[in-house]
């Protein structure tokens, strides 16, 4: 019976974990999304014209300022390199995403 109680509260205890990692990745998607609207909103852009340089649809950028659409490393080079920036201008390089436009 003990042993299944501890079971039980380690799968709580990871599920817990799991779920707190979820949001922590959801706030830095949201802060990644947002350099990006800034960086964009400075400039007077539009979702449309951010769209036409990188390649990527209005409704992909519009997910990834809102927070709702997670980048690679690939894909952070690629807008940075479209929009004639460095990646660390839109992006928090993460330890998997050295590269720099």
């Amino acid at each position: 019976m003990l042993t299944g109680m501890i079971a039980g509260i380690w799968n709580l205890t990871r599920g817990c974990t799991a779920i707190t990692l979820s949001f922590m990745q959801m706030a830095t998607d949201h802060e990644h999304g947002s350099r990006l609207r800034a960086w964009r909103l400075t400039r007077g852009w539009r979702l449309a014209d951010v769209a036409d340089l990188t390649g990527y649809s209005i409704s992909m950028i519009s997910l990834v300022e809102r927070g709702q659409r997670n980048l690679s490393a690939a894909d952070k080079v690629r807008i940075a390199q479209a929009l004639r920036c460095r990646v660390s201008d839109l992006f928090d390089i993460g330890a998997g995403d050295g590269q720099a436009a």
